[in-house]
C-alpha cells in the first residue's frame, strides 16, 4: 500500500516538473516574440530617421497632363484567368531624347484613371490577382529579370525587391510608432504609398539609353529555373504603368501609351440571352447576347454563329454570328410578332449555337410584352466600386461592362467615401468630378441610365449608399472621417434638403474585423455593435437585403453574410462575419421595428481578381435589382426606386409581380377588407418554392407554396392567388421565391394599416 503511495507521489512530482518547464519555455517565447517586436520597431524608426523621403509617396498626387516620352510593347498581350503562370515581356523604348546616365524606368501593374480634362494618375489595385514580383528567388515564382538593349557601354541598376517587403513593413511600424507617441507626422495615404513600393525601380548606370534602344522587363522569368508569373483568377484588365525619370531630375512622369494585359474568362460553355421586355408599340425587340464561362465570365474570344429559337419549336427567329471583335457579347433585334404576338403571356426564347464541337444552349429570362400603360421591368446593379477606392476597375469600364457586357438597364458607381486610415484624404474635387461627368455621359434616354451616387462606409454605425435624384442640382459627398457628418444623423443633417435617397446595405455584417487582417481579430478583438439604422424618414426607403457578402434578411437562410468556408489558413471563425439574431442587425428586425424599407440587391462588386480558395473575398453571385418603371429614363428609374417598386435577385432575372388587392409591392395602404394576394413569377430556373412571409403583432409566419403541390405541369412559371382571411392587426407581406439551381428574389413588401381605435 505505501509503496503503491510513493509511485503516485513520483508521477505527480514528474508532472509538476514537466508543467514548469512547459511554463519557462512558454515565458522565455513570449518574451523573445516581444524582443523581436520591439527590435523590429526600433528597426523601422531609425530607418524611416536615416530616409525620411521614403514616405513621401504616402500623400495622394493630383492627376497630371504630364508625359514623358517613350512607348512600350507587352507579349501576350491576353492571357485566360486561372491559367498556368506565364513569362509575360515587357519592351520599353526609349522616347525623343533618351535616358541620361542616373536616369531611371519605372514599372508596376495598377489602374490608370482618367479625369475630366485629360488629366490622369495611377491608382494602386490591391486585389488584382498576379503574383508580387521579386528579383531574389530566381527558381521561385513571379521572378523578374531586366536587361538593357544599347550600343552604349551602361548597365542597369534594379532595385532589391523581394517578395515580401519586410523593410517597408517595419519602416511603417517605426513611422507610426512615432505618431502613436506624439510626434507630429502627417497620416500617410496607404494605397499610394504601397503603388510606389510594387514598382521594378531601375536605373541607367556607366552610360545613356540612346532614343530607340531599349530596356526589357521578363516578367515570370524562367531561364534560372523560375515557375512563371502567376496568372490571375478571374477576368481583369491590367495596366503596366511605365514612369520615366530621362533627365536624372528625380521626376518620374507616365508615358502617353500605357501597355496593359487582359485577362479573359475560359472557353464558353454556355450562352446568355437576355431579353428587354418591349412594348405593345413596339415594332423590334432588342436582345443581349453573350457567350459564357462555367464561372459567368464572359469569352471573349468565342466567334460563330449562333440561332435564336422559341423554348417550344424549332422555327428560327433569327440567326446572330459572333466575331473576335464582339469581345463574346453582342446587341441585335428581332421583330416583335416572331417573339409573342400577344401580351398576356410569360415569354422565354433561347440561343443554340450552331458550332458542331460547341452544342450548348442558353434560355433567356423570362418577360412579357407591356400594353402601353403599363410599367416594364429594367435591371439593374447600383453597388459597384471601382479602382478609384478598394475595387480593380476603372471607373469607366464600371459602366461600360454593366451596358454592353452584362447587358443591364441602369447602374451606379457607389466609391467609398473614404478607405479610412489606408486612405485618410478620401474622395479629392477631381474624382467628384469624374462621378458627375460619368453619370452624364453614360446616361441616354431610352437605353441606359447612371444613377450618381457614394458610399458613406463608416465601419461602426454601418455602410449606406447615398444617391442623388437626377433632378438635384447640388450633390455633395460627406465622409465619415469629417466630424460633420461621422453619425448617420449628422450625415442626414449634412445633406439637408437635398432630393436624395439612403440605402442601408450589408447590415447583419459583424464588423469585427477588416479584411485582409483576419488575423488581427485576435490581437483587436472589439464587441460587435449592431446596425445602426439612425433617422432619414422618407429618405430611409431602400435596403440591400442581398449583395455578394451574402443576404441580411435573416439569420438563416442559404446565404449567410460570410467569406466562405474554413481552411487551414482561413478558419471559420475567421470567416463567419454574421451577426447575432435578436441584436436588430437583420432586416426582418428593422422591419418589425416599424421601418419601412423596399429591397434592393446590388453587386458590391470589387472585381477582385484573386483566387478564392486561397483568399476569402469573392463567395457569392453579384445580386440585382429589377424595377417596375413607366420608362428607362432617369426619372423613371429614380421615381420606381423612390415607390419601392423593387424587388432583389441573387444576380438571375427572375420575373415577379406582386399585389395585394390594389397595392403594388412597395406600397402601403389601410386594411379595410380580407387582403387578396396576388403573386406571377417566372423562373430562369424551376421553381423550387414560393414563401409568402407574413408579420402582425404575432411575429414572423410564411405560408410555403410548392411547384408540385399548388401549380403542377410548369415548375418554371406560375400564377397565384389567394384570400388570407386569418388577420388580427396591421400587417405587412413580401415574397420569397427560390429556384431549384439555388438562385433567390425577395419583394418589396407591402404594408396594410389597420384603422386605429
Amino acid at each position: 500500500m505505501f509503496p503503491r503511495k510513493k509511485a503516485y507521489g513520483k508521477h505527480l512530482w514528474k508532472i509538476a516538473r514537466a508543467v514548469r518547464r512547459i511554463w519557462k519555455t512558454s515565458i522565455y517565447a513570449f518574451l523573445s516574440i516581444l524582443g523581436v517586436l520591439a527590435g523590429g520597431i526600433i528597426y523601422g524608426i531609425f530607418d524611416f530617421l536615416a530616409f525620411p523621403e521614403s514616405m513621401r509617396a504616402g500623400k495622394k498626387p493630383e492627376p497630371t497632363v504630364e508625359q514623358a516620352p517613350g512607348r512600350a510593347e507587352i507579349m501576350p498581350g491576353q492571357v485566360i484567368a486561372g491559367g498556368k503562370p506565364q513569362t509575360v515581356i515587357l519592351r520599353f523604348i526609349a522616347g525623343k531624347g533618351g535616358i541620361s546616365e542616373g536616369g531611371g524606368v519605372k514599372l508596376a501593374p495598377c489602374r490608370v484613371i482618367e479625369f475630366p480634362g485629360g488629366k490622369r494618375r495611377a491608382h494602386y489595385v490591391l486585389a488584382h490577382g498576379w503574383g508580387t514580383l521579386q528579383n531574389t528567388k530566381p527558381k521561385r515564382a513571379n521572378y523578374f529579370a531586366c536587361e538593357a538593349k544599347s550600343r552604349n557601354p551602361l548597365r542597369l541598376e534594379v532595385e532589391r525587391k523581394p517578395a515580401l517587403p519586410l523593410r517597408f513593413f517595419l519602416r511603417l511600424a517605426g513611422y507610426h510608432f512615432l505618431r502613436w507617441r506624439g510626434t507630429r507626422l502627417p497620416l500617410l495615404d496607404l494605397t499610394n504609398l504601397m503603388l510606389e513600393e510594387s514598382k521594378i525601380k531601375v536605373r541607367v548606370r556607366g552610360g545613356r539609353l540612346d532614343e530607340g534602344e531599349e530596356i526589357i522587363f521578363t516578367l515570370g522569368d524562367r531561364r534560372q529555373g523560375g515557375k512563371g508569373w502567376t496568372i490571375p483568377a478571374h477576368p481583369i484588365l491590367t495596366e503596366m504603368m511605365l514612369e520615366v525619370d530621362e533627365r536624372a531630375l528625380g521626376r518620374y512622369r507616365m508615358i502617353n501609351e500605357i501597355p496593359t494585359i487582359k485577362v479573359t474568362g475560359g472557353e464558353a460553355q454556355s450562352l446568355e440571352l437576355n431579353v428587354f421586355p418591349p412594348l405593345e408599340s413596339e415594332p423590334k425587340v432588342k436582345i443581349h447576347l453573350r457567350a459564357v464561362d462555367p464561372h459567368g465570365e464572359t469569352d471573349s474570344a468565342f466567334c460563330g454563329k449562333l440561332e435564336v429559337l422559341p423554348t417550344k419549336g424549332e422555327s428560327q427567329i433569327a440567326e446572330i454570328e459572333l466575331r473576335l471583335e464582339d469581345g463574346g457579347h453582342k446587341f441585335f433585334s428581332v421583330n416583335r410578332e416572331e417573339v409573342s404576338p400577344s401580351g398576356s403571356s410569360i415569354v422565354y426564347l433561347q440561343a443554340r449555337s450552331r458550332h458542331p464541337s460547341k452544342p450548348f444552349t442558353g434560355r433567356s429570362n423570362p418577360f412579357i410584352v407591356a400594353q402601353q400603360d403599363e410599367k416594364r421591368l429594367f435591371w439593374g446593379d447600383i453597388h459597384i466600386h471601382s479602382a478609384l477606392c478598394d475595387g480593380t476597375a476603372s471607373p469607366r469600364y464600371v459602366y461600360e461592362r454593366a451596358r454592353d457586357e452584362e447587358g443591364l438597364d441602369f447602374a451606379s458607381l457607389t466609391t467609398h467615401d473614404t478607405l479610412g486610415k489606408f486612405e485618410p484624404t478620401g474622395r479629392t474635387q477631381e474624382e467628384i468630378e469624374l462621378h458627375h461627368q460619368l453619370a452624364e455621359e453614360f446616361t441616354r434616354q431610352g437605353e441606359f441610365v447612371a444613377l450618381l451616387g457614394y458610399e458613406w462606409s463608416h465601419h461602426g454605425a454601418g455602410h449606406r449608399n447615398i444617391y442623388f435624384a437626377p433632378t438635384e442640382k447640388d450633390p455633395i459627398f460627406p465622409e465619415y472621417l469629417d466630424a460633420k457628418s461621422d453619425t448617420p444623423e449628422k450625415l442626414i443633417h449634412q445633406l439637408g434638403e437635398r432630393n436624395y435617397m439612403v440605402v442601408p446595405h450589408h447590415s447583419a455584417w459583424r464588423k469585427v474585423f477588416y479584411l485582409p487582417f483576419n488575423w488581427g481579430k485576435f490581437l483587436r478583438i472589439k464587441i460587435p455593435q449592431s446596425f445602426h439604422w439612425g433617422v432619414g424618414g422618407e429618405r430611409l426607403r431602400l435596403v440591400e437585403v442581398y449583395s455578394s457578402h451574402g443576404s441580411s434578411e435573416r439569420f438563416h437562410g442559404p446565404y449567410p453574410i460570410t467569406h466562405g468556408k474554413g481552411g487551414v489558413f482561413w478558419p471559420s471563425c475567421l470567416r463567419d462575419d454574421r451577426g447575432a439574431p435578436g441584436w436588430g442587425s437583420y432586416v426582418q428586425e428593422a422591419l418589425a421595428l416599424g421601418y419601412r424599407f423596399g429591397f434592393t440587391g446590388g453587386g458590391d462588386r470589387h472585381d477582385q481578381a484573386v483566387d478564392e480558395r486561397k483568399y476569402p473575398i469573392r463567395v457569392y453571385p453579384h445580386g440585382l435589382v429589377g424595377v417596375w418603371a413607366e420608362a428607362l429614363t432617369p426619372t423613371s428609374i429614380w421615381e420606381a426606386l423612390y415607390a419601392r417598386r423593387t424587388y432583389a435577385t441573387t444576380g438571375a432575372r427572375i420575373f415577379l409581380r406582386f399585389r395585394i388587392n390594389d397595392l403594388f409591392m412597395g406600397e402601403e395602404g389601410a386594411l379595410t377588407t380580407e387582403p387578396e394576394v396576388y403573386i406571377r413569377v417566372a423562373g430562369t430556373a424551376p421553381i423550387k418554392e414560393i414563401e409568402l412571409v407574413k408579420y402582425d403583432l404575432r411575429g414572423y409566419m410564411a405560408r410555403t407554396i410548392k411547384p408540385e403541390e399548388d401549380f403542377p405541369g410548369d415548375s418554371w412559371d406560375t400564377e397565384y392567388r389567394l384570400v388570407d382571411r386569418d388577420i388580427v392587426d396591421s400587417t405587412f407581406y413580401y415574397l420569397r421565391v427560390s429556384q431549384e439551381d439555388g438562385h433567390q428574389a425577395w419583394s418589396s413588401p407591402i404594408w396594410l394599416d389597420a384603422p386605429g381605435p
